[in-house]
């Protein structure tokens, strides 16, 4: 299947770990003939802001076509509304059987549809990854996700077969703000690179004896730590006095919190700093237990993938990581609470067990390979 995915909602980065770049790699390394269409926006090292690339054409590593093509009015409005340059003519060029649509929340989504009009064999399939967490805070982004997003989400809804949300709560969203009915959603999880899975239980021995913690419980966090996550700080004071039990914390640290961290910073907790997406999966392989008692990162899909037991902070419309034992949700993140769960898991080894065994069996489900079948071909197909 020829298959373009269009990526024009948000900065696309070349090499992340994202789902805009493992979905692409997974859909080819399935045997299809796979593209993106994407703009000259890409993140920071941060991912704090947008920057400008040249424009270019090429074969990424994982034999994917890249094209970036132009703003239409301009970076500034382009960076708003979202419009470039050539987006028709492209899909054209490259006349795809399926078009991906990353994100619904730009306005050559109108483009997208007059391809799908005049080309009504396309097969569409939109994905939504904002919510009311991260998106839709206050008056004028709510304003703007009721309005224009929503008159390009229900433009596409003439065209597309699914509308998928990344999460349950990004299905919700759908229906909340765009009024794309239920029935005709569904849940694609985010997930974690295969190989990266392989990789990094390669190295679980060899990082414990690094870290001199092979017979203690290693429990791991991280991720950006600024004031969305400053619960990291309470796991620390959970953490730093219990016996035969060693905490990995990952991520920049804000300059808010920074005196806070290191005060409660011990000798059982190891702080990595930032590292790259593979030394994060290598840490997380290591570890008896993932904590995350803040916001929502791709990092808690990562660690289910990787079939590591989760405890995370209760945020609605997070059972699909798993309702099945491999995940505790937490109701209240404060150094007691958290140091209550972490010892009973510490201590009472079938507690944990049970735990792990259920992590094993939901693993699978947050590979990149199945996420992208399932991205590609219809419903009534999965699991053949």
């Amino acid at each position: 299947m020829r298959i373009t995915n269009i990526c024009l909602s948000g900065p696309y980065n070349e090499n992340w770990g994202y789902q805009d770049n493992l979905l692409p790699k997974y859909q080819r390394l399935n045997g299809n003939d796979v593209s993106i269409i994407t703009s000259r926006h890409v993140n920071d090292k941060n991912s704090d802001g947008y920057l400008v690339t040249e424009l270019e054409e090429y074969t990424n590593s994982y034999g994917v076509h890249v094209l970036r093509i132009d703003f239409k009015f301009g970076e500034q409005f382009a960076r708003f509304f979202r419009t470039y340059k050539n987006l028709y003519h492209e899909l054209e060029k490259q006349k795809p059987d399926l078009i991906f649509v990353h994100g619904c929340q730009f306005m050559d989504a109108l483009e997208v549809c007059r391809y799908a009009k005049n080309h009504p064999d396309v097969e569409i399939r939109v994905d939504n990854h904002a919510d009311e967490s991260n998106s839709a805070k206050n008056f004028l982004p709510k304003l703007v996700h009721y309005t224009l997003w929503r008159y390009c989400a229900n433009r596409l809804n003439k065209y597309a077969s699914i509308f998928y949300g990344v999460m349950p709560s990004r299905v919700q969203f759908l229906n909340k703000y765009y009024g794309i009915p239920i029935t005709r959603t569904d849940v694609l999880v985010m997930g974690i690179d295969d190989e990266l899975v392989e990789k990094s239980k390669e190295f679980t021995v060899e990082y414990r004896m690094k870290h001199h913690c092979e017979d203690q419980f290693v429990i791991v966090t991280g991720g950006k730590i600024d004031l969305h996550k400053k619960d990291t700080i309470e796991l620390m004071k959970a953490v730093k006095n219990m016996e035969r039990c060693h905490l990995f914390v990952f991520g920049s640290v804000v300059d808010e919190l920074k005196e806070d961290f290191e005060r409660n910073l011990s000798d059982n907790i190891t702080y990595l700093n930032w590292i790259n997406q593979e030394e994060i999966c290598k840490y997380i392989a290591m570890a008896d237990l993932a904590v995350f008692p803040g916001r929502h990162s791709v990092v808690w899909e990562q660690c289910v993938g990787l079939s590591i037991p989760i405890v995370v902070k209760d945020w609605t419309g997070m059972n699909h990581l798993g309702t099945e034992g491999n995940c505790i949700f937490l109701n209240e993140t404060n150094e007691t609470h958290l140091r209550a769960v972490l010892e009973n898991l510490c201590e009472n080894k079938d507690v944990y067990e049970k735990m792990k065994k259920a992590a094993l069996k939901k693993k699978d489900d947050f590979l990149y390979s199945r996420i992208a079948y399932k991205s590609v071909y219809p419903l009534k197909q999965e699991g053949q």
